[in-house]
């Protein structure tokens, strides 16, 4: 399908998504970008997007001919590689907060040229960023001559009191230094100061956006079910030899807290036919997988790729 063909297939409006990852394998906040936009192609809205090239194959696999057609792609650099590299012996909380941040500049920046270029080729009417969904997160769509909405976010959170420990003085210092030098960044990357809208999570979300931000604020739920697709089962039978089954979706990450889940469940393990299911994946797979086993737990507790 030609560009030509796609400057005419539609007399909706015609959106460019643009986010880094746009991924079901990754999960998180990369699976955002992709749902929003089947659902725009799903409602015949002309929609794009502009992502990083190492979702290449699985968009390929992923969309139909057509919809594939609609993606473009930023391509790595040496420099992303080099960055990567020099960030792998830090903890995760500095590479996520820092060096992921210093990554993000550099795919944007060339996004940023991309979505400059459909503008004015495909008649894009408004850019819509959903990732990352830090607040502080800097973002390149500014001066692009159509509104710009970002979001929904989440962040401006502190880990409690009594688990602050997680972090190294190191890793909170670095945070903090992050957090100022992001302030100053807005001011000579000012995309998010000049959006059209911000969607944010929740209050703290709202109040960690950059100093002077202009568009309008609006406060989207981030976590909800959609009872259409879940509906709700009738109560529990006591009497019933069928298991009672938690579930946790989600990165095993230090920061989810999948450890003290699952200390937690030890305790009412023996107790009952409970069960366990962990679905996802991340650096910590292994561990857990050991703490599993330490406890005597195995046997109802269940890993699931997400």
């Amino acid at each position: 399908m030609t560009d030509q063909v796609e400057r005419t297939d539609s007399s909706s409006i015609r959106v460019v998504i643009v986010a880094e990852n746009v991924s079901k394998r990754m999960g998180g906040e990369a699976l955002l970008p992709l749902q929003y936009f089947k659902l725009m192609r799903d409602r015949h809205i002309a929609a794009w997007v502009v992502c990083h090239a190492r979702v290449r194959e699985e968009l390929a696999e992923e969309l139909s001919p057509d919809d594939f057609q609609r993606i473009r792609f930023v391509e790595e650099t040496w420099l992303h590689t080099k960055i990567w590299q020099i960030s792998q012996p830090f903890p995760y909380r500095v590479r996520d907060s820092v060096f992921s941040q210093i990554l993000h500049l550099l795919t944007q920046r060339k996004a940023r040229l991309l979505v400059q270029q459909m503008i004015g080729e495909l008649g894009i009417q408004l850019v819509f960023q959903p990732s990352p969904i830090p607040p502080k997160a800097v973002s390149f769509m500014y001066d692009l001559d159509v509104p710009v909405v970002i979001g929904p976010m989440c962040g401006g959170l502190e880990l409690p009191p009594a688990f602050q420990y997680m972090d190294s003085t190191f890793t909170h210092l670095s945070i903090w230094a992050g957090r100022i030098m992001s302030e100053l960044l807005h001011k000579v990357i000012p995309g998010k100061v000049q959006a059209e809208a911000l969607v944010v999570a929740n209050d703290l979300t709202a109040k960690a956006l950059p100093r002077n931000c202009t568009g309008k604020r609006y406060e989207v739920i981030e976590s909800g079910v959609d009872l259409s697709l879940w509906q709700p089962r009738s109560p529990i039978d006591p009497s019933s030899d069928r298991p009672v089954r938690f579930v946790f979706a989600g990165r095993f990450v230090d920061w989810k807290g999948v450890e003290f889940l699952i200390d937690a469940f030890a305790q009412a393990a023996p107790q009952t036919n409970a069960v366990l299911e962990l679905v996802g994946d991340g650096e910590l797979r292994r561990v857990l997988e050991a703490q599993v086993e330490q406890l005597g737990i195995k046997s109802q507790v269940i890993f699931m790729d997400g």
